[in-house]
């Protein structure tokens, strides 16, 4: 590569619109370490620079206390004398200012001449680049040469500069996810109940339905799980089910929704010979079945008002009469409840018994949707990944980091439910395809790409507008004159006049 110097003015937007295109690809990245060092790599090559060094913190915390950092062509000995020099005065500096500092050579600068670590290393050129997020100062960028009388061409410090602005939005989320990563805060409860790997997620909405499930699960209490639907309530109540004295013993679970009613008393108390048309023999109700154990009663709005005075009996007393029956029954059965509906409305519409409601409801459970619990949507897009390759027996097919941040970028009215069936079909996609990944293709075909391209181009076409647009009007739209300043032919000038929609003022 020439010198920044030697570089005519086209070459520079050239190599700024490839900036922003390897930008855009970095943004591909999951983790901050590869990301921090590829664009390391990318700003040391655009400003031709020997040494680089990157570091970045988080919400303004101090840079010198984060572990996401990236450095080439510097020894351990010289990246302590870099880190050493920046947390001396340089870092300081573009810290403190927000500005970039630059030094055609430190060690003859009066700013930085005295710090020992600048003579002993005799550093000459840097520029240092403060990382911003909004206004805040989160981490630099150090460039530097050794070369006695090696400047950096002005572009250095520009190129520092576009990174220092556009870097920080893409590190900051790699950040919090790898924060997320390190500390899940479900794994203290998970440790406290039993299968819970089935409420996949680390999300701090998932991690408090875990602490109340695990409070719950040994105690003999009623317990309401609120939730939309697909938000995983009765996995909910099989850990608690799981996870109590009554484990070894019968969970049953009955969707009060997907019964009919004149059937829904039959099903949960069972029903003596000729109690109904279909009632031949006797039925065992789903009490009677779930004795010593745990009853879960799905979509629990859904019951009758004639189920509803049963079902307080027998939570009060532990009694029921079977359909059709004349002596009262017993069982040792825990109910937990489900729902998706408000019951305290529904209790004041008069839909829904208010002392059964006060019986369920000892302790509530509430699981956020999905829309409310992004840190849950990549880990569980990649479980039902999976489930979806193992139950079609296809090979499994991971999901690009791409298609995580598309999925985490929309809404979920569904839950889990709705995130399934669109992975499904875009596994069925990929596999046609023989694609390598789930790509965001596959998740949304029916979309247009992500506007990230897009984009980049019409900041592009803004870039170059504004330089043309420039260059015409110092050489008061003499093109030849313009061509020769912006380095260009004029036809390709006169190409660029017309695709920019350029006119002479009158």
């Amino acid at each position: 590569m020439r010198r920044m110097a030697e570089l005519p003015d086209v070459e520079s937007l050239i190599l700024e619109r490839d900036f922003f295109q390897h930008l855009v690809e970095l943004g591909q990245h999951d983790t901050p370490g590869p990301f921090l060092e590829e664009a390391l790599d990318l700003v040391m090559r655009l400003a031709d620079a020997e040494k680089g060094y990157i570091e970045m913190g988080g919400g303004g915390a101090d840079p010198r206390q984060t572990p996401f950092y990236a450095a080439r062509s510097v020894s351990e000995a010289e990246l302590a004398v870099i880190r050493s020099t920046l947390s001396g005065t340089i870092m300081q500096e573009a810290l403190g200012s927000g500005q970039t500092v630059q030094t055609h050579s430190a060690v003859t600068d009066d700013r930085f001449s005295a710090l020992e670590s600048v003579r002993r290393n005799a550093i000459e050129a840097v520029v240092c680049a403060p990382i911003m997020l909004g206004q805040a100062p989160i981490g630099v960028i150090y460039l530097q040469s050794h070369q006695p009388a090696r400047r950096f061409a002005p572009r250095a410090k520009r190129f520092a500069e576009l990174l220092g602005q556009n870097v920080a939005p893409i590190a900051s989320r790699l950040m919090r996810s790898a924060d997320e990563r390190s500390a899940d805060p479900t794994l203290a409860w998970r440790a406290k109940l039993v299968a819970s790997e089935a409420l996949v997620g680390r999300s701090a909405g998932l991690a408090q339905a875990l602490r109340l499930a695990a409070y719950a699960a040994p105690l003999q209490i009623q317990v309401l799980i609120t939730g939309a639907s697909g938000t995983g309530k009765t996995e909910l109540a099989r850990v608690i089910a799981m996870s109590g004295p009554r484990a070894t013993k019968p969970y049953i679970v009955v969707n009060c929704a997907n019964i009919p009613e004149n059937l829904l008393e039959s099903e949960l108390f069972g029903a003596m010979p000729g109690a109904h048309s279909t009632a031949a023999t006797r039925v065992i109700g789903k009490i009677a079945a779930a004795e010593g154990g745990t009853l879960c009663l799905d979509e629990v709005s859904e019951l009758s008002p004639s189920a509803q005075a049963k079902l307080l009996t027998f939570i009060q007393n532990k009694t029921y009469f079977p359909l059709g029956g004349v002596k009262p029954m017993s069982a040792d059965v825990r109910i937990i409840a489900a729902t998706n509906t408000d019951l305290q409305q529904a209790v004041a519409s008069g839909a829904f018994r208010e002392d059964l409601f006060y019986r369920l409801n000892v302790m509530q459970i509430d699981i956020p949707p999905l829309d409310e619990r992004a840190a849950d949507i990549g880990p569980v897009a990649h479980k039902l990944c999976e489930r979806a390759c193992d139950g079609m027996s296809l090979p499994r097919i991971p999901l690009s980091p791409a298609s995580v941040r598309a999925l985490e970028l929309r809404r979920w009215p569904g839950n889990v439910r709705e995130l399934e069936n669109c992975l499904v079909r875009a596994v069925v996609y990929a596999n046609g395809e023989l694609a390598a990944s789930v790509e965001p293709t596959h998740l949304f075909p029916d979309e247009a790409p992500s506007e990230d391209p897009e984009d980049f181009h019409a900041a592009v076409a803004s870039f170059q507008r504004k330089l043309v647009q420039e260059g015409l009007d110092a050489c008061d739209w003499n093109v030849t004159e313009t061509a020769t300043h912006l380095g260009l032919s004029r036809s390709h000038l006169y190409n660029l006049i017309r695709s920019l929609g350029l006119q002479r003022p009158d």
